[in-house]
């Protein structure tokens, strides 16, 4: 009998219960962590039992795609080699934005749950290849999905612990990557704002985290509007139902058929005005501006994803930065080295530090690792394969693979190595600075 593996976000919990209960119906053993609270016992069971099962379904939802816990469990069976089969429950999920472990597998809608959909369900297990024997060796196995705040948090706290200008820019970078995860958002927006009252806070960093607190505060006021505005559209048809309601059925008939009359001349007269004030743009400005209105020249929308994939970069190469330099400068610094503290309170403090710094670079270089790869497609892709674009890409992926190295090397033998790594540093940053040179100038036309 298969067994099975459901992998879920917590605010999906009740979906994947049915999803479970009907997939037992049609024969098959299934898993999911509803009796597990957290921690490193709890995801070192959520592993042991994706290593073990046949088949591994993915809750596919905003949520779960957000959910870094989710993200490091379908990654995980998918570098096992496991059969994954994404089932659809909620709205809002884009075949198009789907990553690239998922985006290549044929998903099942089981948004409406009913005798078709588990039709459907039942055809796709019956389609999936035989689970292949484990490779070996292993992958190595994603660490516990918050255990990076967990660190951050002793660290921000730590008031006698001086964090460097780059250390502190790190900080806000990992902490913006937990708000738009639901499951640690809420914790980064406290760790954010007790980062933001450090007696050691520089300016610019301080200006940092007051811009993204906006940010988060205008999204959560848009999320109200919106609410809002659906409600108060839904009270105005209300209270045009109860207007005609108010009237004699005669009148009522002859006011409804004017106001479906005048509704429905709306819908034809809007767009009228407007395609008429687009025409008389194009002849009072010229065929160029013309042009550019009726949409002739590049797709604004893919524009818009292609800078999200320019900010997303850039993101990626400074925080994968600023982890290696980190470590480096942690390491070499004079009296820094923990061994040199004599005073247990003193060895104590620069042992969390050490601590933090070492596990904020493991994580960094992981995620560097996996998503090096979904960042060239992306260029190759949002840049129409420029070859000058793509070449300064592979520069900065082989001088920063040469940095990490570097880092790791110098925090293992800090008397040998270290030396070796300004020289990495500072090919790496030629090769960044030409490459978002690039992206900035590229025009998107003719593939230039």
């Amino acid at each position: 009998m298969p067994n099975i593996v459901i992998s879920y976000n917590r605010k999906s919990e009740a979906v994947a219960r049915i999803l479970a209960d009907d997939i037992e119906k049609l024969g098959k053993t299934v898993w999911f962590d509803q009796e597990l609270s957290g921690g490193q016992e709890w995801w070192d069971q959520i592993l042991d039992r994706i290593r073990r099962c046949d088949i591994f379904v993915f809750v596919l939802s905003p949520d779960g795609l957000r959910s870094t816990a989710c993200k490091r469990e379908y990654r995980y069976a998918a570098a096992l080699g496991k059969p994954i089969l994404p089932v659809l429950i909620a709205d809002g999920v884009s075949p198009n934005s789907l990553p690239l472990q998922l985006s290549k597998i044929q998903y099942v809608d089981y948004r409406n749950r009913d005798s078709e959909a588990a039709l459907l369900l039942g055809r796709a297990f019956a389609n999936l290849p035989p689970t292949e024997p484990l490779p070996d060796p292993l992958p190595a196995p994603p660490e516990v999905p918050i255990s990076y705040l967990n660190s951050l948090w002793e660290e921000i706290e730590d008031d006698s612990n001086e964090l460097s200008p780059e250390r502190q820019s790190f900080l806000v970078l990992e902490l913006k990557r937990s708000l738009t995860d639901p499951e640690t958002r809420k914790d980064g927006l406290e760790l954010l704002e007790k980062l933001r009252r450090r007696s050691d806070l520089f300016a610019n960093t301080a200006g940092e985290i007051d811009e993204l607190s906006e940010k988060v505060r205008e999204s959560e006021r848009q999320t109200v509007d919106t609410a809002a505005g659906s409600q108060g559209s839904k009270n105005e048809t209300q209270m045009e139902a109860v207007n005609l309601e108010a009237l004699n059925p005669i009148d009522a008939g002859v006011h409804a058929r004017g106001y479906l009359f005048g509704k429905s001349l709306s819908v034809f007269v809007g767009p009228f005005l407007i395609i008429l004030a687009l025409f008389g743009i194009y002849l009072m400005l010229g065929e160029r501006l013309g042009s550019y209105v009726f949409g002739a020249g590049e797709d604004p929308e893919f524009k818009q994803k292609r800078e999200r994939v320019k900010i997303d970069t850039l993101e990626l190469v400074k925080r994968t930065f600023l982890a290696a330099d980190s470590q480096i400068a942690f390491i070499t610094a004079p009296n820094n080295i923990c061994n040199n503290h004599k005073d247990p309170r003193e060895l104590k403090v620069c042992k969390a530090k050490e601590d933090s710094i070492g596990e904020s670079f493991i994580k960094a270089r992981q995620d560097w690792n996996i998503e090096k790869n979904n960042t060239a497609a992306l260029l190759k892709i949002y840049y129409k394969g420029d070859a000058a674009i793509m070449e300064k890409w592979g520069a900065v992926e082989e001088s920063m693979n040469s940095y990490l190295t570097c880092s790791k090397k110098c925090w293992s033998s800090p008397s040998s190595e270290c030396a070796k790594c300004p020289d990495q540093k500072s090919n790496f940053e030629k090769s960044r600075d030409v490459l978002f040179e690039q992206l900035t100038n590229f025009s998107g036309s003719d593939g230039k």
